[in-house]
């Protein structure tokens, strides 16, 4: 979708910026066309972390209601979701807050 392919840049930074931090991302598609509409997409963006198509079964395996999603797995299991296209900063504070969280 054009706001996932919108947000996806900004991703990659992000992604990059924290990788040394233990930050692991994975991209899910989900269009109907199939896994042969990855790799160009991929490329075009230096995207340097696993995408997989999983199509429509993604949506009920991962409870997806909408998209951009990102879903935030610690230790095998979702500790959030954030639904939406968000502005770099945003999804930088967002990702800062998960790999630093607050002392109980």
């Amino acid at each position: 979708c054009t706001p996932c392919i919108e947000e996806l840049p900004d991703i990659v930074k992000i992604g990059q910026k924290y990788k040394h931090r233990g930050l692991n991302l994975v991209g899910v598609r989900l269009d109907l066309e199939g896994p042969d509409t990855i790799q160009p997409l991929v490329d075009e963006h230096n995207v340097n972390f696993p995408v997989y198509w999983l199509g429509e079964k993604a949506i009920e395996t991962f409870d997806i209601r909408g998209i951009p999603l990102l879903i935030f797995v610690q230790e095998g299991s979702i500790v959030k979701r954030l639904k939406g296209r968000r502005p770099k900063s945003q999804l930088e504070h967002h990702i800062k807050a998960f790999l630093d969280p607050p002392p109980p």
